[in-house]
């Protein structure tokens, strides 16, 4: 594309871009948005077998040139973690990040794992900012706003300065103009020209497919929402049910024990006469702790009366003595008595 313009300008402010420090990966097991659950053992981030191939920064996990909307500048391998320093242009998410609206930081690779399914290799192709990533802890721990460009003093406006334009009047440019951007902005940063070219590579390199790695969870659809609250329903239902079976059980326990109780008070009385089929169990059981009740009270005036009369029979046999000079049985037999 030739741009030729006579007429000078002066520069536009573009806005400004956010540097981003933070932690992409630790040792874990996190499960991916495909099902995959792959284990990042500590060894991992010792022996140096983690590696970052495509320096792009994306927002949310689309392939699109659009997603892209900065790079990695560096990143440090610790034994609690993979950290990473980027920038971030797109004004937008550069915005949402520096607002806490969106820090989680999700990576793409392509992992090279063992029969359990346990990381030997990972080769980072991208990282995407997302809101919920898979692993919990990975997420954006710093931010600081650099200037792009400041107004200047009028002089002639370069293609790449023309592009400045379209972004501050938010136009979209094409996937060309936008490395070329890139690279002028580096380049007036003070970022040092080999530096510019190697992340210029990293950022033209053919998009790989990325699989397996940690996605972020997704977000659920009006059918999966659907689905959810139909599932949940039928639990608990079946919840209610279940507990409604265990109340039975327990009401049928506490019935038995009533009636051995009784049983065992009075074993000639027929417990099943002592309520109706019709009754309810608190009624069952109030009716069976009424009828210990009275087994109890029968039984304490039972003992009573047979006390009595084992002293009326004891006076008896010593009036007999002081007044016969024999006990009662043999006064009995002399008269004929039983």
């Amino acid at each position: 594309m030739q741009i030729h313009l006579a007429e000078k300008f002066k520069w536009r402010r573009v806005g400004k871009a956010v540097v981003i420090e933070g932690k992409v990966l630790y040792p874990g097991t996190f499960t991916g948005i495909d099902g995959n659950t792959i284990s990042y053992p500590a060894e991992l981030f010792k022996n140096g077998n983690i590696e970052i191939i495509n320096r792009r920064i994306k927002y949310m996990h689309k392939e699109t040139d659009e997603a892209v909307v900065g790079f990695i500048t560096g990143y440090v391998l610790k034994p609690d973690g993979l950290y990473i320093r980027g920038y971030i242009f797109d004004e937008a998410v550069a915005e949402l990040v520096r607002n806490g609206d969106v820090k989680g930081l999700s990576m793409e690779a392509e992992v090279d794992v063992d029969a359990e399914n346990t990381a030997r290799k990972v080769s980072i192709s991208a990282v995407a900012l997302v809101p919920d990533p898979a692993a919990p802890k990975a997420k954006v721990t710093r931010t600081k706003v650099m200037t792009l460009l400041r107004r200047n003093t009028e002089k002639p406006v370069r293609s790449m300065d023309n592009m400045a334009e379209q972004v501050a009047e938010q136009k979209k440019p094409t996937r060309e103009e936008f490395f070329k951007w890139i690279h002028e902005q580096l380049k007036k940063a003070g970022i040092e020209e080999a530096d510019i070219n190697k992340i210029m590579e990293v950022l033209k390199a053919a998009i790989k497919t990325p699989y397996p790695y940690p996605y972020p969870k997704p977000y659920p659809q009006p059918e999966q929402v659907k689905q959810l609250e139909e599932e949940k329903k039928r639990l608990e239902e079946e919840k209610a049910k279940l507990e409604a079976k265990i109340k039975e059980l327990e009401d049928k326990i506490k019935l038995m024990q009533a009636e051995f109780e009784v049983k065992q008070m009075a074993p000639d009385i027929n417990v099943q006469e002592i309520y109706g089929e019709q009754d309810d169990v608190e009624t069952k059981l109030a009716k069976l702790e009424a009828t210990k009740k009275l087994i109890k009270e029968r039984k304490v005036k039972l003992e009573v009366a047979e006390s009595n009369k084992d002293k009326f029979e004891q006076v008896v046999e010593k009036v007999c003595l002081e007044t016969f000079g024999k006990p009662l049985d043999e006064i009995l037999r002399e008269i004929g008595g039983e």
